[in-house]
């Protein structure tokens, strides 16, 4: 027996699910990405280094942060451009805002109806107005953020190689400052509204992977970290990942040493918990005791829900910490002059869906000959598999339409980007 979820919704992208049902176990679950690759990384090549930024932003809405300073960083890591404090204060501040626009959406408008087994948002909105304008107003704080530091709030204007090519208003950035604190507010009812959630009781051992620095919560810069222990540079790590083309879709599945591995939210906040903000660490106390030291406080893969409610409250008040320290710097220079060479360059941050990668070779013309990008859906859809497959014969399943509903949950609860995923 075989079970086809055509449409699978609420998800970013287009994907659909078939598995085998044998014994009424799952069996071969399978996820198939019908998003038609768009080959952006054949786009850039053989030409100028200066377009790689513009062109990789278009990879995802949602991201497109990400993508343009993660690819603006390999170049810089290729002519070995050092930015200012004060631009790297900026950059972080944007970092911050993709999250906080990306979790609100995804929390409320993508994930939260699964919880009361609702088809339409709009009973979702009556039931819970109150909840709804918080949502709305942290995700157009966060959409705010990106428009005044990066000029809109999708495929940003201002950022270069080197830094900034325009510095933002200072009345519109203390504008930003003096909303911090409604929108923290805002932010923790939400977390604390995610923290009464009843959410699937499920475990399952997995390699989580994330970006780890040295004294913050980072989403910008540090080393490679997973789970089991392993904490490596990211050329190294990088250099320990595989791509795989798959024969029924378009992604090219990663691996890490020949095994899946989980990105996100969930692994964030696994592996950097005691680097949180006060407030977001507050929130820990979901988790009981397993919150103390630096111990995996969940393996639930549901949790990447609530790790994204978290992120929210600590996102808020490092966006406050962040502007503290930038009014503080009286330095003018947010772009510093370079020298194009020939040369190779490798970044890796942390986009709201977790840990991605830029690789990029230059020729002494400033031409690029080779180009690789690899997103955290492509890297974590081998395990959102295993998990299907597992929580499915673990879990009590009443009928099919119950089994379609666990289904689409747990693929939520991941919050895939099946754009990323066909870069």
């Amino acid at each position: 027996m075989k079970i086809t979820i055509n449409h699978l919704a609420k998800i970013e992208g287009h994907a659909g699910f078939f598995a085998d049902i044998l014994n009424g176990d799952i069996k071969n679950a399978k996820i198939k990405v019908k998003v038609g690759a768009r080959l952006i990384e054949g786009i850039v090549l053989n030409r100028n280094y200066v377009e790689t930024p513009i062109v990789t932003s278009r990879i995802c809405g949602i991201c497109s942060v990400a993508h343009n300073l993660t690819s603006i960083k390999a170049l810089e890591n290729a002519f070995n451009i050092k930015i200012t404090p004060k631009a790297e204060i900026l950059r972080k501040i944007l970092f911050l805002a993709e999250p906080i626009q990306s979790h609100a959406t995804h929390l409320f408008f993508l994930s939260l109806s699964d919880f009361f087994k609702y088809d339409n948002d709009l009973d979702l909105i009556k039931k819970y107005p109150d909840l709804t304008k918080k949502i709305v107003s942290i995700r157009d704080f966060g959409n705010r953020i990106k428009e005044v530091i990066g000029g809109r709030d999708m495929h940003l204007l201002s950022t270069e190689i080197g830094g900034f090519r325009k510095e933002p208003e200072e009345k519109e950035l203390k504008k930003i400052y003096f909303a911090v604190d409604k929108v923290l507010e805002e932010a923790i009812v939400v977390a604390e509204f995610f923290k009464k959630l009843n959410y699937p009781d499920y475990e399952r051992k997995i390699e989580l992977v994330g970006l780890v620095g040295k004294n913050e919560y980072s989403f910008y810069k540090g080393e490679m970290k997973t789970s089991s222990g392993e904490k490596t540079s990211i050329k190294s790590f990088y250099k320990e990942l595989s791509e795989e083309q798959t024969n029924y879709d378009p992604t090219k599945r990663v691996k890490h040493k020949g095994r899946e591995f989980m990105v996100g939210a969930i692994a964030r906040l696994n592996l950097s918990h005691s680097l949180l903000n006060p407030e977001a660490k507050k929130l820990l106390d979901f988790f009981g005791s397993k919150k103390t030291g630096n111990a995996l406080i969940t393996k639930n893969t549901f949790h990447n829900i609530y790790a994204q409610a978290v992120e929210l409250v600590h996102c808020a008040e490092e966006v406050k910490n962040l502007l503290d320290n930038y009014f503080k710097d009286k330095s003018k220079i947010l772009l510093v002059k370079y020298r194009m060479r020939n040369g190779e360059g490798l970044a890796a941050t942390e986009a709201p869906r977790g840990t991605l990668y830029h690789y990029y070779k230059v020729d002494r013309y400033g031409i690029i000959r080779e180009c690789n990008i690899i997103p955290p859906t492509a890297q974590f859809l081998d395990s959102l598999e295993n998990d299907l497959e597992k929580y499915l014969s673990e879990a009590e399943i009443k009928n099919g339409e119950d089994r379609k509903r666990k289904i689409n949950m747990l693929v939520r609860a991941y919050d895939p980007c099946m754009t990323c995923a066909t870069h």
